[in-house]
């Protein structure tokens, strides 16, 4: 593909583009709410930059590697996936399961662990016992894991049953940075 000139100012605004993908999907680690910057865009339609924006989140996905640990896997827990593979980046986790508990009112859950240490939690409360309930998903971005072999396990919290009509999925997704 020929390359198209590119002004100084939009130039000036890719750069920018950069910090603002890092600081998007790197937000969620400070608490903070992510939101898309806009002004790194043109104010004007510019054929450049749009395949620039276009190569860019095309360089990313490429660089994206991600490996279902779990898919609609049947409990009960723990589940500890097969070994996958990573470069050392960041991971965004995402898992989903359910469960219940014998009593009323009570607060369940999963662990979340990469190579059986926890990384975070994802649970509920139960107004109802023996009443099976999703976990609210909670994404996370885990960092300082070392490049190579690893798997994921979930593991339930304290108090929390599950069995054969729970239903858990995981899937591990290492981004570029």
């Amino acid at each position: 593909m020929p390359a198209i000139p590119v002004s100084q100012k939009d130039a000036d605004r890719m750069v920018l583009y950069e910090a603002d993908v890092k600081a998007i999907f790197l937000n969620g680690t400070s608490g903070g709410t992510p939101v898309l910057p806009v002004q790194f865009l043109p104010a004007v339609y510019n054929p450049a930059f749009e395949q620039f924006m276009r190569a860019s989140f095309i360089s990313i996905a490429r660089m994206m590697l991600s490996f279902q640990a779990f898919n609609n896997a049947v409990g009960p827990m723990p589940l500890t996936s097969g070994s996958f593979t990573t470069r050392g980046q960041t991971l965004l986790v995402l898992a989903a399961g359910s469960g219940f508990h014998g009593s009323p009112g009570q607060l369940i859950g999963m662990n979340i662990q990469i190579d059986g240490v926890n990384k975070g939690v994802s649970r509920v409360y139960t107004n109802e016992a023996s009443s099976h309930k999703a976990f609210v998903m909670n994404p996370l971005l885990v960092t300082g894991i070392a490049a190579g072999a690893h798997t994921v396990s979930l593991t339930a919290l304290a108090g929390t049953s599950t069995d054969g009509n729970d239903i858990f999925n995981a899937t591990v997704i290492e981004l570029p940075f």
